[in-house]
């Protein structure tokens, strides 16, 4: 989070949200892999996250989950909010991992 707000890429982000769907993406990687350091940090593990364990898992926004899934991205979000597919918040975007989507679609 202090990466972005330095860096300034989180008032970026803010200005240009939604203009070039892969800044948006890389975004958002960015603030997904500052929450598990910071996490991991707080766990008193002194390494980055996927340092050992191999690069992290692909995240999607919703947008790129309901065209993953083949369904509208009001479908994903409703998915989210009754529990159904799992998902965290990134400011005001839901972040949801590319298994998770991929194992709620073969449920449907």
């Amino acid at each position: 989070m202090i990466l972005l707000a330095r860096a300034g890429l989180d008032s970026y982000r803010r200005a240009h949200r939604g203009e070039n769907p892969r800044v948006d993406q890389t975004l958002v990687d960015l603030t997904t892999v500052a929450l598990r350091y910071r996490t991991l940090a707080e766990r008193g593990h002194n390494r980055a996250p996927g340092s050992a364990t191999g690069p992290p898992s692909r995240q999607l926004t919703t947008n790129q989950a309901a065209d993953r899934a083949g369904v509208s991205a009001r479908t994903i979000r409703r998915a989210i909010t009754e529990g159904r597919l799992p998902a965290h918040r990134v400011g005001r975007t839901y972040v949801l991992d590319v298994g998770d989507v991929e194992q709620w679609h073969r449920g449907r």
